[in-house]
């Protein structure tokens, strides 16, 4: 699938590519290759490295990624078919460490990880049942999970949002969005119905410019909107998508603050799995998306201290597990 980039990238790719065969400058004032590297970088797509493998893991369902200190953590299910049994890794910025089992849990959907006061926790599905579980930083284990009191379509939106550990998640009888949310006791808020918001598939959450963000599947193109701790605010649709329409996705896309943008990857309907990215810039207008080549499935997303880091499984029999990375 051929990425739409805006015309001035697309122009900008031309000249970038004129420049390195025939090594013309745009100006006599700047070397050969510093001209390149300028017009290469103005352009972000570059910026996303070439997928890697996973060391020799591999899943039958889409990772989960979360950041805590720094550290990006993975959770998936076991490398096959069908596979529920969840297993864990961590991320040290070159490479990956672990998959070590994470003993008497399972998922029959791709968790969430949050970290919260310095700890990193997961909400993951037994069915539409919802399941929380906190990772122990000193004995490197999860605790068992404990199911909380509702229900969703896959596991919970998940972020920290000033001094609050915040779920959004889909109610399963009727697509409605809800709300709750924790304090440092780990004591449960009440749930709060989002009016006339409504979705088939869990909500991806950030925490951008001092409010907490959410993306989510909808008829007609993806939704986003945001909370200042108090509302929220009015549902929006994310233009730039295919043939000018809005962007779409048929699932949970990822999303995550890095740099001065929020980032959004997502599935576009009609692509097959291909994996499509854009940002949003200073809270007010996001990018045309863009195809990120040669790289297919359900993505994940999370903040590294230097880098932003992406992964996403593979729908062959292997169920290999892959990475990129974006500076």
């Amino acid at each position: 699938m051929t990425s739409h980039r805006s015309p001035t990238r697309f122009l900008r790719l031309l000249v970038s590519l004129f420049l390195v065969t025939t090594g013309c400058a745009l100006d006599g004032d700047l070397s050969d290759s510093a001209a390149t590297s300028e017009l290469i970088q103005q352009d972000p797509v570059f910026r996303w490295s070439s997928e890697q493998r996973v060391s020799s893991w591999s899943s039958g369902q889409s990772p989960a990624l979360g950041a805590n200190a720094g550290i990006v953590y993975m959770v998936h299910a076991g490398g096959c078919t069908g596979c529920t049994d969840l297993w864990w890794g961590k991320f040290s910025g070159t490479s990956w460490q672990g998959d070590w089992s994470i003993p008497g849990e399972w998922s029959n959907s791709t968790p969430s990880l949050a970290s919260f006061g310095g700890i990193l926790y997961m909400t993951y599905s037994h069915g539409n049942d919802v399941m929380f579980a906190r990772f122990n930083q000193s004995t490197s284990s999860w605790a068992h999970g404990t199911q909380l009191p509702f229900q969703s379509l896959g596991a919970p939106g998940l972020a920290q949002f000033g001094s609050r550990l915040y779920f959004v998640y889909a109610d399963p009888a009727t697509a409605q969005l809800h709300m709750r949310s924790m304090d440092g006791n780990l004591t449960l808020s009440a749930d709060q119905p989002l009016a006339f918001q409504f979705s088939p598939s869990a909500p991806a959450l950030a925490v951008f410019q001092s409010r907490l963000y959410m993306v989510h599947a909808a008829s007609g193109g993806m939704v986003y909107n945001s909370f200042d701790g108090v509302s929220w605010g009015a549902d929006l649709r994310i233009p730039g998508g295919l043939n000018n329409a809005n962007q779409a996705s048929p699932n949970t896309p990822a999303l995550a603050a890095f740099g001065a943008n929020l980032h959004l990857l997502h599935n576009e309907p009609g692509t097959g799995d291909t994996i499509w990215w854009t940002e949003f810039h200073g809270g007010t207008s996001w990018d045309v998306e863009q195809s990120i080549p040669t790289q297919l499935g359900q993505p994940s997303l999370a903040p590294e201290a230097t880098k932003l880091v992406m992964s996403h499984g593979s729908s062959a029999s292997s169920h290999l597990l892959f990475y990129a990375t974006f500076q």
